[in-house]
C-alpha cells in the first residue's frame, strides 16, 4: 500500500484477517514508494501481526515522549511476513519495518529506506507558501536507533536490476517468495 492513512486501515485489517483465516503460507507487505503518513498507524498494523505486546520505540520532542506500543489484535496473522522497502520508503514505513526487523517478526527485503523519520508540522506562511519543520525524533525500542539519517537496512539487499525490470520481473518480490518457501520448508520439518 502506498501511504499510512486511517482510511486504509479497514482494508488492511481485512487483508490480514483474510490471510489468517485462509492459513496463508506467508504475507508480503509492499512498502516500496510509501512515504509514510500517520506515525501511530504503525502500531495498529504491527498489532495485526503479533500475539504479544511489542514496544516499537519512542517519538521524542521538547514537550515529552510518545511511546509506540503495539497490542495484539483479534485475527492476527502469525505466519511468516516479508516487508518490501526501497529508497522511497519513509517515515511511518521505516518505523513499521524497523520494529518488525528488531523484534525478528519479519524479513525486510529490498534497498535501504529514505532515512526521513522526523515528525513534522506544516504551517502556512503569510505569502501562501507552506513551511514544514521537524518537531521531534524517533528512536527504536530494541537497539535504540535514531532512524533519521540512518533508515532501515534490509535483511536481504536486492540491487536495482534494469534488465529484470525490462522483462517485467520484480526481483524484490521474487526474493520474498523464495524466502517464504524456505519458511514453509522449515515449519514442515
Amino acid at each position: 500500500f502506498d501511504i499510512f492513512l486511517p482510511s486504509l486501515m479497514p482494508r488492511l485489517n481485512k487483508a490480514v484477517a483474510q490471510a489468517q483465516s485462509e492459513n496463508a503460507e506467508g504475507l508480503i507487505i509492499d512498502l516500496r514508494g510509501n512515504p509514510g503518513g500517520l506515525g501511530i498507524m504503525a502500531t495498529g498494523l504491527v498489532g495485526r501481526l503479533i500475539d504479544k505486546e511489542l514496544d516499537l520505540g519512542d517519538m521524542n520532542n521538547p514537550s515529552g515522549n510518545l511511546p509506540f506500543h503495539a497490542f495484539p489484535q483479534e485475527n492476527a496473522y502469525l505466519g511468516p511476513v516479508a516487508v518490501l522497502v526501497d529508497t522511497f520508503s519513509a517515515s511511518t514505513s521505516e518505523i513499521f519495518a524497523a520494529a518488525l526487523q528488531e523484534h525478528k517478526r519479519a524479513r525486510i527485503i529490498g534497498r535501504p529506506t529514505m532515512a526521513a523519520v522526523l515528525p513534522s508540522m506544516i504551517d502556512k506562511l503569510s505569502n501562501g507558501d507552506r513551511l514544514q519543520y521537524a518537531i521531534g525524533d524517533f528512536v527504536t525500542a530494541v537497539n535504540k536507533v535514531h532512524l533519521e539519517g540512518r533508515g532501515v537496512t534490509p535483511d536481504e539487499l536486492i540491487p536495482i536490476n534494469p534488465a529484470a525490470m525490462r522483462e517485467g520481473r520484480d526481483p524484490d518480490l521474487e526474493a520474498a517468495l523464495r524466502w517464504l518457501k524456505t519458511q514453509k520448508t522449515t515449519t514442515q520439518k
